[in-house]
């Protein structure tokens, strides 16, 4: 029998050396822009994704150009040094920007039908990932009509949100999900497109939902009441940042003042703390957070399962206009977890899983980006530079271990976000669909 695959290869970089920001360009817009020749020319074909969504299907494929489009627009030197490098870089910004409408025109109507047979709620998962990004796109492209129209059609799949099942709250499936497509929206259109009773529905709801799982298994799970909050993805008490407490934690804060006004009773601020203070008890000596509720596995170190996904949480907590929902204490204790975290992904984060944000390098590579804008610390910095640096030398052996090996989530969609991002600001990078 064959030896079992080893998670992660051994990480020999070095730290205390220093790139210029002239031998990071050099050492990694060739791979990006290679690597940006597959992702346009393979999902053109149909090759290399799975559907429309954005996780792993066409619309992810638009979420790169936007981001692109994003990049370049606010560095011009970046920008030129990208055209000036290669020809498929030649349309700037704007060039990418027609490309995202071009496809997600292509993505819309059968996300549109598989909406009506099957429906998913969610950015990542489902229709309402196509239409956030129209919205957004053509929010860019100066067609405010379009944008509003497509802001109000995700609005009104609000009803078939809140009529989900009580345990559908995390962020792939859930209504976290869709709250994530409404945040997304909003943060380019301006708070007219999406209204706050909307998002303050949702979080009313998901808050309601966390404290009732507390309230209905504490009487045979104790020291469940400590938790606060508590959520259930196919039975089990996920912790992580795509099915558990984290992500649904961090996307409720990305609703800012909505959510301040869904938690005005003091029993949902405390239920929050509470959940919040619980995640970091939950986390390993390594600095690993483990699957879930009650497990102490310590093999997954990725988005979807392990610190990765607790590390957006920890670096949102930290921000001062969290400081009263959290207090100086909590804040603190936010802060060295995160750098416990970011040590751990450091020492086992060089995923052989692939490129992609899920179970990937660049998911890890942007959780170290997230606890270098947390701590300010130049060795947070290096740590997500010199992963990008990594997959920039392997990516060729490393993009086609996934099956959708050019989706966002899988594959080089992921790692091409995070390129481009590392060569404008690394402390500034965001991770593709979940954070903002």
């Amino acid at each position: 029998m064959a030896a079992p695959q080893p998670r992660h290869f051994q990480n020999i970089l070095e730290r205390d050396k220093l790139l210029s920001s002239e031998d990071l360009t050099a050492t990694s817009l060739p791979s990006l822009t290679e690597s940006l020749k597959v992702l346009l020319r393979d999902s053109g074909k149909g090759h290399g994704l799975q559907g429309t969504s954005v996780y792993t299907g066409l619309a992810g494929v638009a979420f790169v150009c936007l981001r692109i489009y994003e990049v370049l627009t606010r560095n011009q030197q970046l920008a030129q040094q990208c055209m000036q490098h290669d020809p498929v870089w030649e349309g700037g910004a704007a060039g990418f920007l027609d490309t995202a409408l071009a496809i997600l025109k292509v993505a819309q109507p059968a996300a549109s039908s598989h909406h009506i047979r099957q429906p998913r709620i969610t950015f990542l998962e489902g229709y309402p990932g196509v239409l956030a990004l129209q919205a957004v796109c053509y929010h860019h492209k100066g067609m405010q009509q379009e944008a509003l129209e497509a802001a109000k059609e995700l609005e009104l799949m609000t009803s078939l949100v809140i009529s989900l099942p009580e345990s559908e709250c995390e962020v792939l499936y859930g209504r976290a999900g869709y709250l994530y497509a409404l945040c997304f929206v909003r943060r380019s259109l301006g708070p007219g497109a999406i209204s706050a009773s909307t998002l303050e529905t949702i979080c009313h709801q998901i808050l309601e939902d966390g404290a009732a799982n507390v309230d209905a298994d504490a009487a045979h799970e104790p020291g469940l009441n400590s938790w606060g909050l508590m959520y259930q993805w196919h039975y089990k008490q996920y912790l992580g940042g795509c099915h558990g407490l984290a992500g649904i934690l961090y996307t409720l804060l990305l609703c800012g003042p909505d959510l301040e006004s869904a938690i005005a009773r003091q029993d949902t601020k405390k239920r929050m703390r509470a959940a919040a203070n619980s995640l970091m008890d939950a986390c390993l000596t390594s600095g690993n957070l483990p699957p879930a509720l009650g497990s102490k596995q310590d093999t997954l170190v990725q988005w979807c399962h392990g610190a990765p996904g607790l590390t957006q949480l920890l670096a949102e907590m930290s921000l001062e206009r969290w400081q009263p929902l959290f207090g100086d204490e909590l804040q603190a204790r936010a802060l060295s977890t995160a750098a416990r975290a970011a040590e751990n992904i450091w020492d086992r984060g060089l995923l052989t899983k692939g490129l992609g944000l899920c179970h990937g390098i660049s998911g890890n590579a942007y959780a170290l980006a997230a606890a270098a804008r947390a701590s300010g610390r130049d060795s947070d910095r290096q740590s997500a530079i010199l992963f990008g640096t990594f997959m920039a030398a392997h990516w060729q052996q490393l993009y086609p271990v996934p099956s959708q090996p050019v989706s966002l989530y899988e594959g080089l969609g992921g790692a091409i976000c995070f390129w481009l991002e590392m060569l404008d600001d690394v402390t500034e990078a965001r991770f593709p669909g979940f954070e903002l």
